[in-house]
């Protein structure tokens, strides 16, 4: 990335060394104490999340956690730790950092999968022509369809595919019940990118 004049615009706790801020138009950077600094490109960065909701709707706390293609990962926000070592290891993770419990999670958590949609999308859908798959944590899709461990189904047999009770699920167009096995959301990476996709293949 660029060399960043950052300006914050998701969150500053006043009094704290502590805040996330944007580069124009390329990125996020996180800083932290002890002059920890961690920079991610929209184009290239990953993010899961792991929510706690009150009823069901209002956002009691999250995490989320940013890696990129070095493997170097950030945590931030006051949730759980969701990404344990085996899965670290499934997406690449080679570093954790215990960032800032930020609060106000459900403003800037779905800042940042959005500019990750609108940075990636495009280019998930050319690799989809070039018959590539890519892959979205637990999940994988492809021109053809959705891959969940070891088993496939086409775009055209699947249905409304999108979250529900912390699950992604899958649920068959042609028959009732799932057509794939659920995943977590935490297992997700990209989840706003993920179901942009998925609506853009029809299932919605």
């Amino acid at each position: 990335m660029q060399p960043v004049a950052a300006r914050p615009v998701l969150l500053e706790q006043t009094g704290v060394d502590q805040a996330l801020q944007d580069p124009p138009d390329n990125g996020l950077v996180v800083t932290g104490p002890e002059g920890y600094r961690a920079a991610y490109d929209w184009e290239t960065a990953s993010v899961l999340q792991s929510i706690s909701t009150i009823n069901g709707t209002a956002v009691a706390d999250a995490r989320y956690t940013l890696f990129d293609r070095s493997g170097a990962a950030v945590g931030i926000g006051r949730g759980l730790d969701m990404v344990l070592p085996g899965r670290r290891e499934e997406l690449g993770i080679t570093s954790l950092v215990k960032g800032a419990p930020f609060t106000f999670e459900g403003d800037w958590g779905p800042y940042i999968q959005e500019r990750i949609a609108r940075a990636q999308m495009t280019r998930v859908l050319e690799r989809f022509a070039r018959g590539e798959t890519v892959r979205f944590g637990a999940v994988a899709l492809s021109g053809a369809g959705v891959s969940v461990k070891a088993r496939s189904a086409a775009w055209t047999d699947l249905t409304r595919i999108g979250p529900s009770n912390g699950h992604i699920t899958f649920p068959g167009a042609h028959r009732r019940g799932q057509a794939l096995p659920s995943v977590l959301v935490p297992h997700v990476a990209n989840l706003h990118l993920f179901c942009a996709i998925c609506r853009r293949m029809g299932c919605t």
